[in-house]
């Protein structure tokens, strides 16, 4: 007989979380992935990344030949569509100041190149980001009713050009 267990106890979990299964009961474990084997062996750990809602975890307890019975784990996973845009877009001259706006969340996180511009803030736009030339502006956002917090997976890449400088050539008396 398998007993395995989640270290998410409800198996409810947001995006991006990383969940590990325990067993024991046997001599060697399979965890299986909607149906896919995805570990097997001695270990009788497996760590899960990337879960996505409704994947099912099948595990399976071998003694020399003989299977136990299947333990299943089915995950919700609280995904948040989150995004960013930037006004009035992502080229800029190099005087201007863009603005960010943020969505998705309830309190958002600003990042330039994966650095952090600050802490968690309820506002979703920011107009007063230091920006360079090839910057990559990013946001992380917390939902209050569920407790996740997620990374968008994408990425605003800034250009700044720079403001020509006009120099006459050849003579510039004015009469």
């Amino acid at each position: 007989t398998v007993n395995s267990s989640s270290s998410d106890l409800d198996n409810i979990i947001c995006a991006q979380d990383t969940v590990v299964l325990s067993a024991t009961g046997g001599q060697l474990y399979n965890f299986s992935l909607n149906g896919l084997l995805i570990g097997a062996g001695e270990a009788n750990t497996y760590e899960l990344t990337n879960i996505m809602d409704g994947d099912l975890v099948e595990v399976i307890a071998l003694n020399g030949d003989c299977p136990s019975e299947t333990d299943t784990f089915e995950f919700l996973v609280n995904q948040l569509e989150i995004g960013v845009s930037v006004s009035p877009g992502n080229i800029l001259c190099a005087n201007e100041t863009p603005s960010f706006q943020a969505f998705g969340g309830d309190q958002y996180q600003f990042f330039i190149n994966g650095e952090a511009q600050g802490g968690f803030s309820s506002q979703n736009t920011v107009g007063d980001l230091n920006i360079n030339d090839l910057d990559e502006v990013s946001i992380a956002a917390y939902d209050d009713a569920t407790g996740c917090y997620q990374k968008l997976d994408d990425y605003i890449l800034m250009t700044v050009q720079e403001t020509p400088i006009l120099s006459p050539s050849g003579n510039s008396t004015l009469c």
